[in-house]
């Protein structure tokens, strides 16, 4: 689901892939194969000297009688031939089988239409599907209605230098009955700037050692990581990520300000930010959740507060400063 990412130094990506299949009937060894039956419909025995077959665009059908040539077949009986021969193609062709004699009993020839039946056996209706980076995904065989789709994801990153990089991965089957094998390939590519990108409040509460997410040890830079103290809160970062702001601007400013403050340690340009950032450090020494709950309107400093949230958060998202990376 992606083909073009950008990540900041050490961000992780997960990308989602499906791998769909199709069957597609492909015929193939043909082959031609029945029995040449010879009568003698005189009165006397024929003298057979041999049995041939030809098959038209072919040629000569391997012949196999119970005989030895020349033979003597009586009057009024049958001797019986089996002819096989291998096709290119399933093209229309006429088979014809020759008799040749020695005496009074002329030989003779004989033709039919060469005609193809059901197979008489299928290959390779069966794969196993696996993934280079991913490992196996499943079997899969032709009857099934419908066929299944393999999904599953993929980490992409971390990378730590700031460049352009290319993430393939390689979907790959492998046939039950000839070991035929097949493959289709994605790439991602990925660009890590070198005044690096910045991500949203939603990206670092989730990316923290609490999880859901890919751990982002950017975090492991603030003084106790994700449980850090935040100010006068009486909470720790990751507290205050996840608490809800119910229109206070305290939690605002908070949820920008964290998300700003962990988007400069990853190496995001910060000139766009900085002022505000540290307006709001300023303020946040010396104000408290309730204290900012309890202002009402536009009563100072509460706008003030929203107006560094806005800042910040035209930062983090990318409107102002280095640029939003992937989430």
């Amino acid at each position: 689901d992606q083909s073009q990412l950008t990540l900041s130094a050490g961000q992780q990506f997960l990308v989602n892939y499906d791998v769909t299949l199709n069957a597609t009937f492909v015929d193939s060894d043909w082959a031609v194969s029945g029995f040449i039956n010879v009568t003698n419909p005189n009165a006397v025995a024929a003298t057979i000297t041999g049995v041939s077959d030809e098959i038209s665009g072919v040629g000569p059908a391997a012949v196999t009688c119970p005989v030895t040539f020349p033979y003597q077949l009586a009057a009024g009986a049958t001797l019986e031939c089996e002819y096989s021969a291998s096709l290119p193609d399933g093209t229309e062709r006429v088979n014809t089988a020759t008799v040749t004699t020695s005496g009074d009993v002329p030989g003779g020839s004989g033709t039919e239409d060469v005609l193809f039946g059901t197979p008489t056996s299928k290959v390779d209706e069966c794969i196993v599907v696996s993934d280079d980076r991913y490992g196996p995904l499943g079997f899969a065989c032709e009857d099934q209605d419908p066929l299944p789709t393999f999904t599953y994801s993929l980490t992409v990153g971390p990378y730590t230098t700031c460049g352009d990089y290319t993430f393939t991965n390689v979907a790959s089957f492998v046939a039950f009955d000839s070991g035929a094998t097949g493959s289709d390939s994605w790439n991602v590519r990925v660009t890590v700037p070198c005044n690096g990108c910045t991500l949203t409040p939603g990206y670092w509460k989730t990316h923290s050692s609490y999880g859901p997410a890919p751990y982002d040890d950017t975090w492991a830079m603030l003084a106790n990581g994700a449980d850090t103290p935040f100010f006068l809160s009486g909470q720790s970062y990751y507290q205050v990520l996840w608490t809800a702001p119910g229109g206070n601007a305290y939690y605002i400013l908070a949820h920008a300000y964290i998300a700003a403050q962990l988007n400069q340690l990853t190496g995001a340009d910060f000139t766009a930010a900085q002022a505000a950032f540290d307006q709001a450090t300023a303020l946040f020494n010396r104000y408290t959740p309730a204290q900012i709950a309890a202002l009402k309107g536009n009563q100072p400093p509460k706008k003030q507060f929203t107006d560094l949230a806005y800042t910040l958060d035209q930062y983090n998202n990318g409107y102002i400063g280095p640029g939003h990376c992937s989430e």
